[in-house]
């Protein structure tokens, strides 16, 4: 079954949604698959909450499916891999700049900033991350991390704990930017691609 063009995209383009794919509710995030060029993007909404599938290398084949089985939206920068018939839903990503980029997934999908989201999911492997009690990150933690920080998070799969760092307020305050009150107002730059978003200890 041929797919029907689900909003007026960017620039000019068109976002396609299978014609069997529902609008999701407003209370669920919908989930992405991105391509091996969109790393960046990928994180980024990780940081924002969102189920972003990413790997290095994979080939496109493999990524078409995995999306299309997990109902995933396929995020691409390759119009070649858009006119595979089963690549349903995607969106076909104009920029290289990772700001342009979200705010292109702002006016497609309505991509949101919900601030009760942000820092949820883990962003090396994008399993979610739940609260621990300070006393389950004693040992694990730098001393003076676990004197000092009241909240941890623990990566449900990787084990990788999370916690506030001093400069996290203007890391959050740098997503918030990337939100106008006009989505057609684009940000003077990029989000940084070497800030670190929260301190994280691995797993030993």
């Amino acid at each position: 079954m041929a797919a029907e063009p689900h909003r007026d995209d960017y620039r000019g383009r068109q976002c396609h949604r299978h014609p069997d794919m529902k609008e999701p509710a407003e209370t669920l995030s919908p989930t992405f698959a991105a391509d091996c060029m969109l790393g960046t993007l990928a994180k980024w909404l990780r940081i924002l909450g969102y189920d972003a599938f990413y790997r290095r290398r994979i080939e496109d084949g493999e990524l078409v499916e995995l999306a299309r089985a997990e109902g995933r939206v396929l995020l691409t920068r390759d119009r070649r891999l858009t006119e595979r018939r089963r690549a349903r839903p995607f969106v076909l990503i104009v920029s290289e700049r990772p700001a342009e980029q979200i705010h292109q997934m702002i006016a497609e999908i309505g991509l949101e900033l919900r601030e009760e989201r942000l820092l949820t999911r883990c962003l090396p492997c994008n399993a979610p991350t739940e609260e621990i009690a300070p006393e389950e990150a004693y040992g694990t933690v730098p001393t003076y991390v676990f004197e000092t920080q009241s909240r941890f998070r623990r990566c449900r799969s990787c084990r990788r704990i999370y916690w506030g760092a001093t400069h996290k307020d203007r890391i959050l305050e740098t997503i918030r930017g990337l939100f106008p009150a006009d989505p057609r107002t684009f940000p003077d730059g990029a989000p940084r691609q070497d800030s670190a978003i929260i301190g994280a200890r691995d797993p030993e």
